[in-house]
């Protein structure tokens, strides 16, 4: 990461697009905001999560390795008591936990909805003619009926996806694919 350097000018702007206190303690980022959410700031060229400016403010640089995680599950959060340096696995943890992890319709890049992913576990079309009817490839077509996407961290038998599994899907996409040719 480049190493940030704060001056009064840019906090100031970066201070100017925070706003007050909401009831959980935040405080709001109201400026630029990334489609997932969380906020983003020109510091000075140097373009970064408004959330990490203000962690790097209170607490200097974010340690090599690390990330800034919200302790309160608001994506926009500034409040650097409600931040800290963590791993990816601790912030999708927390996320998990707050009930705030992007994941299905409520991916910002998510092609399909749920109500598309049961009609496509129901198509008996190759995932090749269903991929196009979806706007998708065949490939995830294939992780959609297979449950190794869209599977809400769970097989049809609620246990959790093996490696194995997820190799079976790539084998029988692979199969069909050499079938369709």
């Amino acid at each position: 990461m480049a190493r940030l350097e704060p001056t009064g000018q840019i906090n100031a702007r970066f201070w100017s697009k925070v706003t007050g206190d909401s009831a959980l303690g935040c405080w709001l980022w109201s400026g630029a905001r990334s489609k997932s959410g969380y906020g983003n700031f020109n510091a000075g060229g140097i373009f970064v999560g408004s959330h990490v400016w203000s962690y790097a403010l209170a607490n200097g640089q974010v340690p090599d390795g690390l990330q800034v995680n919200h302790k309160c599950g608001i994506r926009n959060c500034v409040n650097p008591n409600h931040l800290y340096a963590g791993t990816q696995k601790e912030n999708i943890g927390d996320q998990l936990r707050e009930g705030t992890h992007l994941r299905g319709d409520n991916h910002p890049n998510s092609k399909v909805s749920q109500f598309d992913v049961d009609n496509i576990r129901k198509d008996a079309r190759s995932y090749r003619v269903i991929a196009e009817a979806y706007g998708i490839s065949p490939t995830s077509v294939c992780y959609i009926k297979k449950r190794v996407n869209w599977r809400l961290d769970m097989n049809a038998g609620g246990t959790p996806h093996t490696q194995g599994e997820i190799e079976m899907a790539r084998a029988l996409l692979k199969r069909e694919k050499g079938a369709e040719r």
